[in-house]
């Protein structure tokens, strides 16, 4: 979004930039760049095994990206740059959800050594006593 609050200032001086570079196309291409990122965010918990509240975060931020995308009037500077500056916002609150996915992901893993440690230990004092 930040880029489309330049566009009238991109053509009156001849700069070449993706917002014009898009034209009418630009909400397609923006839908397409966040499934993308989207997706690759999805793909990366997968790959590091982290849980729930990630992906939920995950969800979230595409539908918010989305809802941005076709509810902000693309002429309108002002509406662009406020998107902009919210998505501060919105990564303030994927790190967040990446923070407790991690902690959370802490406690299952400590649970999990706990438990098997002790099957280890019972089956370790069925074997002595053999």
């Amino acid at each position: 979004m930040c880029h489309l609050q330049d566009k009238y200032d991109d053509m009156l001086i001849g700069i070449k930039s993706t917002a014009i570079l898009m034209g009418d196309q630009t909400k397609p291409w923006l839908s397409v760049f966040a499934a993308v990122m989207t997706g690759g965010m999805t793909l990366t918990g997968y790959l590091c095994d982290v849980s729930w509240p990630y992906y939920m975060i995950v969800g979230l931020t595409g539908t918010k990206l989305l809802h941005q995308i076709y509810s902000v009037n693309l002429d309108n500077a002002e509406e662009c740059s406020q998107a902009f500056r919210g998505n501060f916002y919105l990564g303030a609150v994927v790190f967040a959800g990446i923070v407790l996915a991690n902690a959370l992901r802490s406690t299952e893993d400590l649970k999990t050594n706990k438990e098997e440690s002790s099957t280890k230990q019972a089956t370790e004092t069925d074997v002595t006593k053999d």
